[in-house]
């Protein structure tokens, strides 16, 4: 996995509430566990503690596609509540 291929961010929503986002490309890996277990080992390993730093895990993951990491949300259904509610 290369870092400059994932699209991540870091923010707080009004609650405190600590939120990772991690965009990549997503193309053939649903059919593929081992690259799900790679991306899965380069969030946790490079993302999240650049992001957070060591040893910190976010209150919500949200992420693109596909995801082996635990607690990791779909972004997609949180984007269009929000967008679709007014609150963007």
């Amino acid at each position: 996995m290369q870092a400059l291929r994932f699209g991540y961010n870091r923010a707080e929503d009004l609650n405190d509430t600590r939120v990772a986002i991690v965009w990549r490309p997503v193309h053939d890996l649903e059919d593929d566990k081992a690259a799900l277990f790679a991306d899965q080992a380069f969030i946790e390993q490079t993302i999240l503690p650049a992001l957070l730093g060591t040893g910190v895990q976010p209150d919500r993951l949200l992420v693109n596609g596909p995801c082996f990491v635990e607690e990791a949300e779909a972004i997609a259904p949180e984007f269009k509540r929000r967008m679709f509610n007014g609150q963007i």
